[in-house]
């Protein structure tokens, strides 16, 4: 149930961030977040909701998602940087359920 409810939110986010693409501006994390040059290039790669997301992950998970980004799934698609997030907190199940 939770996961379900869960999932709801994580896919409207993304889909409001999908049309909302234009108008996004990368979010500028200073005080919140402390993000080496790196993942603060990769973060601006990212929706508004997973530049937040992103900035509360551990240095590790940022590591995860970065390694991860612009490999491919088992399908040969190559893995974007929202997806990489999505799946680094186990939540890619989502967007195929």
């Amino acid at each position: 149930m939770l996961r379900a409810i869960l999932c709801g939110i994580m896919l409207s986010q993304m889909v409001y961030a999908e049309q909302d693409a234009s108008a996004v501006q990368p979010m500028i994390v200073e005080s919140a977040c402390t993000l080496s040059d790196a993942e603060q290039a990769f973060a601006k790669e990212l929706s508004e909701v997973n530049q937040t997301v992103f900035c509360g992950m551990t240095s590790e998970e940022r590591t995860s998602c970065m390694r991860l980004a612009g490999s491919k799934d088992s399908l040969g698609n190559v893995i974007s940087p929202d997806q990489a997030v999505a799946r680094v907190l186990g939540m890619d199940s989502c967007l195929h359920d």
